[in-house]
């Protein structure tokens, strides 16, 4: 049975399943990039654990490419939605977990080849995300890919929400930008400044730190998508919300926008804000024997 504050946690995700695959913004344009990295390390992989799959955006397709996957999520509906969609696609080498991202002692030591944890699990997770990332280095074998929550992009998101709601600055900006941290209940007011009960952001050498520390060696800890975050504001400052959905919807299509928006944040803001919605820092990683 769930502790109470477990049950909240996967009550919030069970919300979140129908909006899962709904792309606002820039979504499309992480979810390519993220993609691209994946692609880019699936030598030698035959097992894969995705921890936090969601609704199988990642874990569906690789499962249909042949390689055996473990899809584990928190969230009923989230796996409901998932084990469905493999099912209409008649797929059979993919299997669904429920369970916490902290804890996967259902897992031995090095049991997948390659460990996907992306966007929620680690942030989500709160004073929780160095277990989390801990767990998802413990069980890879080979490699580890992961996203964060971005600090960059996250101390001007808590400065927007406090100055909208409380017309002043919350000690929260404060705490973010130092610790990266959001806890709803050391604020009084926590629940009208956002909805989420915690979060952790990391700067990338933040999280260069926590996967070395866990036994990787780091090849990549980078901002993801900042370019589409840079063009949003001007966007946004000269068309309407309808027109930029247009936008980027037609502009997020293009293999070569998504291309450029790799070499940006390769070659001119690896320690940018990343996306600006979904999460803005990605580590690539492997196993040291």
């Amino acid at each position: 049975m769930l502790d109470g504050d477990l049950k909240e946690i996967t009550d919030w995700w069970d919300r979140m399943s129908s909006v899962e695959e709904v792309d606002y913004d820039d979504e499309y344009v992480n979810r390519q990039l993220r993609w691209r990295e994946i692609l880019r390390n699936l030598k030698g992989i035959k097992t894969i654990l995705d921890v936090g799959g969601a609704t199988g955006v990642f874990s569906i397709p690789l499962a249909k490419a042949g390689f055996k996957v473990t899809h584990l999520d928190i969230s009923d509906k989230m796996l409901k939605t998932a084990k469905n969609k493999a099912d209409k696609l008649g797929i059979n080498n993919i299997t669904f977990i429920k369970g916490d991202a902290s804890d996967l002692n259902m897992f031995k030591d090095g049991e997948f080849d390659l460990v996907l944890n992306q966007d929620g699990p680690i942030s989500f997770s709160g004073v929780k995300a160095s277990k989390v990332i801990g767990e998802s280095c413990r069980v890879t074998k080979k490699r580890l890919i992961v996203s964060v929550s971005n600090k960059a992009c996250m101390t001007a998101t808590w400065l927007n929400y406090s100055m909208k709601t409380l017309k002043d600055m919350s000690p929260s900006v404060v705490e973010m930008m130092d610790n990266g941290m959001w806890e709803m209940d050391k604020y009084h007011n926590g629940e009208d400044l956002c909805t989420i009960n915690e979060l952790k952001a990391f700067s990338c050498n933040e999280l260069k730190d926590e996967l070395e520390k866990n036994g990787m060696k780091v090849s990549a800890v980078r901002s993801i998508g900042s370019l589409t975050h840079m063009y949003l504001i001007h966007l946004y400052r000269q068309h309407s919300a309808n027109e930029v959905k247009k936008m980027m919807d037609k502009l997020s299509k293009k293999e070569e926008f998504i291309e450029l928006c790799e070499r940006y944040d390769i070659e001119v803001m690896p320690d940018g804000p990343g996306s600006f919605r979904r999460a803005g820092i990605i580590g690539v990683c492997e196993k040291i024997s």
